[in-house]
């Protein structure tokens, strides 16, 4: 996944259970990386059509395809392309044009996916045009946290916290009876300064941001957060968006959607949804921070 890994867990039974959890990281990894030629999403994004039995791939789809319709498609897996022409991706930076970008957001749009299921295990995957491309990286990550919660879980396991790349799911109280406590960044490249502190339990976090995978040309910051309807970087005065949720999944999905939507328009949309909350970091006029939350974020701090 390109990140850090940190699980921390109260096992009465003294369990060490890092080689199940990595086990299950390589499986994972073997499904949903664009980095690996020969997962199952790579082996999708070079074909038209896949039948298979791949059992992380179709929560994803299903996932993605409600978050898409309810993002009005600011949510948009099919981004791969373009995320690979402005050179966030595994291939190397194109020479960007507005033809070219016009050209690619052809291939852009979750609605011209279609699966469906064979059999209980079995379904079928197919694409409008065989130049498409899946990119899960902005759900995936919060996904795989799921499922080692439910590894940990089925092990008998109900005091966790999980941290993959800064999405994390926290379950139960520490053994002292208190709260996992998480950290939110300040939006600042190369700070380790935390903007904001909060108790977790029983629910997930996400964050995503602009201000680390970035690069510059030509006096310019071009960010990795690509919008699926104009094909170019997002640019506004948002840093960061962190989603508390009831699933890390949803919570790393709804973040990147909120960073593609920009701060009016992300306001909006989570004070919509009753089931997540939600703490924006935005730029001011004066080259400083302003914060915005939610009425039940603020009861986390």
């Amino acid at each position: 996944m390109g990140s850090y890994y940190k699980i921390t867990y109260f096992d009465p039974q003294g369990r060490n259970l890092q080689s199940s959890i990595d086990s299950f990281l390589l499986v994972f990894n073997n499904s949903t990386s664009t980095y690996l030629t020969e997962s199952t999403i790579s082996t999708f994004n070079k074909g038209t059509k896949l039948t298979t039995q791949d059992a992380f791939l179709l929560p994803l789809l299903k996932a993605s395809k409600k978050i898409y319709q309810e993002t009005d498609g600011h949510f948009d897996p099919t981004i791969m392309p373009l995320v690979n022409h402005w050179g966030f991706g595994y291939e190397q930076k194109k020479s960007v044009s507005q033809s070219s970008v016009d050209s690619l957001l052809n291939l852009v749009g979750f609605n011209k996916i279609a699966f469906q299921s064979l059999s209980k295990s079995q379904y079928i995957l197919q694409k409008e045009q065989k130049a498409m491309q899946l990119d899960f990286s902005a759900i995936a990550k919060g996904y795989g946290v799921d499922l080692i919660g439910e590894l940990l879980e089925k092990r008998g396991i109900s005091a966790y916290l999980i941290d993959i790349g800064g999405e994390m799911r926290a379950a139960g109280n520490k053994p002292d009876g208190t709260a996992w406590k998480v950290a939110i960044a300040e939006p600042v490249e190369d700070s380790n300064q935390q903007q904001a502190g909060l108790l977790l339990k029983n629910r997930s976090l996400a964050s995503s941001g602009n201000y680390r995978n970035f690069y510059v040309k030509d006096g310019k910051k071009l960010v990795h957060t690509i919008n699926p309807k104009t094909g170019y970087p997002e640019i506004s005065n948002l840093l960061s968006a962190s989603i508390v949720a009831n699933t890390c999944m949803e919570a790393d999905a709804y973040a990147t959607a909120c960073m593609v939507m920009g701060l009016e328009k992300a306001k909006v949309f989570v004070l919509g949804k009753k089931d997540l909350e939600a703490l924006f970091i935005y730029g001011d006029e004066g080259n400083g921070f302003q914060i915005w939350q939610t009425e039940g974020l603020e009861r986390l701090f």
